[in-house]
């Protein structure tokens, strides 16, 4: 599965969740909740990101996925001005901030984010990219 997705096992060099997570300390680089869909998808584009983080008032209140603006831009559901807290993610399935990065690598990528137990913060796969986590 690894190969299939471009990765290679070993590719985060021994580091840890928590390693990620001092590297985001005060970064809120995402989206906030009232950025509208469009805003959201030229987002998605420029970051190269299937998933990212949103933010209220500075806190995070979840993750916003591509595929779900998409489908539900294509079925009408919504329209490019709404705002982007009618697509927000919480529940997120979950690692601990001990766990090792090529342990949960695959699964970050393939869930496209994951929730830190002990602190409640959000990984997407964009922000694992400094630590040598990257798609062929």
């Amino acid at each position: 599965w690894l190969q299939e997705k471009g990765l290679t096992k070993g590719a985060m060099g021994g580091a840890n969740v928590s390693d990620v997570l001092k590297s985001l300390k005060g970064d809120s680089t995402g989206l906030q909740c009232g950025d509208s869909l469009l805003k959201a998808t030229t987002a998605f584009q420029e970051m190269n990101a299937q998933a990212l983080r949103v933010f209220d008032s500075g806190k995070l209140f979840g993750v916003l996925f591509a595929q779900d603006v998409l489908e539900a831009l294509a079925l009408g559901r919504v329209k490019g001005t709404d705002l982007v807290l009618h697509l927000v993610r919480s529940a997120l399935p979950e690692v601990s901030q001990n766990d090792d990065l090529d342990a949960v690598g695959a699964r970050i990528l393939k869930q496209n984010a994951v929730r830190v137990r002990e602190t409640g913060d959000v990984l997407t796969s964009a922000e694992l990219a400094g630590f040598g986590f990257s798609r062929k």
